[in-house]
């Protein structure tokens, strides 16, 4: 099946992630520029912490650093390099909040203002009674080995709920989907807990209690204000606007809806500004109702019970025969046929 969202920019991330490179690759004796340059990162975003990069080229810095500077840790030696200011303006939130539930929950509910394709889910650990379990999951957009970029994320986090709170962190629990070639002791250095490899999920568990641990006197009053501060600035400037748009539009195709006009009145925006700011991440808005059009086209066509008069209608289109010319310029194939092949039928 095609997946339109290829044909869209990576997902991106703030390049205050590159917070410590730099450094780390000066301990190691190596090149920094020739290693960004590689990555296809500009040298110039180490001095532009608030721009943004495709998340698949950090992906790509950490896991050819690693290999250039002869560091398989890598990805967890940078996490020492780094405390919760490499989240930007959702610090704020966090150093505001009145407790660590409080300000794991902001950091859930905010981090599409970092990057859209970093998930922490804060939840009961399943497994583990009186725990609590932080969930990471990871789309950089590329299919691209992602153990540098998970550990990285994995020990700031665990610096960061052991400084709050003072513990050793001995009886917490991690786990890892991928493998590694680093040993327990290795990541012993790093980690307290326990790490268990070839997991389900990308976790971080603790105990519950620890939730509770005070991180600002005042109260959760100025945590709200500086969390409204942060949406606006994720409503100003998304990092995920294909996403939104993508999402908008999707709804409103059976209806005839989803135009630039109304998708952008929704979003906020004048249509001017939302096509502006598209065009600065090289998309347009035509193209993001394409790439939906013949995603869903592929799906509905796949049920040889629906009508293809009622799939024409379904992707928005007041005429068949618009539909049909569609088709053609997608799978050079006209709706019937795409239908037949699909299916498994000859068409001769």
């Amino acid at each position: 099946m095609h997946d339109f969202s290829t044909n869209y920019p990576a997902v991106l991330i703030r390049a205050r992630a590159l917070t410590g490179f730099p450094a780390l690759v000066s301990s190691h004796g190596g090149d920094c520029a020739a290693l960004l340059g590689a990555a296809g990162i500009d040298p110039r975003l180490l001095d532009a912490p608030d721009a943004t990069l495709p998340m698949a080229r950090l992906v790509t810095l950490l896991n050819g650093s690693a290999e250039r500077l002869a560091a398989p840790d890598l990805g967890l030696h940078l996490a020492q390099l780094r405390d919760i200011d490499v989240l930007g303006a959702l610090a704020l939130v966090v150093r505001n909040s009145a407790t660590l539930g409080d300000a794991l929950a902001a950091i859930s509910r905010n981090m599409s203002y970092h990057s859209p394709g970093l998930k922490i889910d804060v939840e009961a650990d399943p497994l583990r009674p009186a725990m609590t379990r932080l969930r990471f999951a990871l789309r950089p957009g590329a299919e691209l080995p992602l153990r540098h970029a998970m550990e990285l994320s994995m020990g700031v986090g665990v610096r960061f709920i052991a400084g709050v709170t003072g513990e050793d962190g001995a009886d917490w629990h991690i786990g890892f989907r991928h493998d590694s070639p680093l040993t327990a002791e290795q990541y012993r250095k790093y980690f307290r807990a326990p790490v268990l490899l070839e997991q389900a999920q990308d976790s971080l568990s603790f105990p519950t209690r620890l939730l509770a641990v005070p991180i600002s006197p005042y109260g959760s009053a100025l945590q709200v204000a500086a969390e409204r501060h942060v949406g606006n600035l994720i409503r100003r400037s998304p990092l995920d606007l294909v996403q939104q748009v993508e999402t908008l539009v999707d709804r409103q195709l059976a209806s005839g809806g989803g135009t630039l006009v109304q998708v952008a009145r929704q979003m906020g925006l004048h249509e001017r500004t939302l096509q502006r700011r598209l065009k600065e991440q090289s998309i347009y808005f035509e193209d993001i109702v394409d790439g939906l059009r013949r995603s869903r086209a592929e799906q509905y066509l796949a049920h040889s019970a629906i009508p293809l008069a009622e799939v024409s209608s379904m992707l928005g289109y007041t005429e068949q025969s618009s539909f049909i010319r569609c088709c053609k310029r997608w799978f050079a194939l006209t709706p019937q046929v795409f239908r037949n092949l699909y299916s498994g039928f000859s068409t001769a």
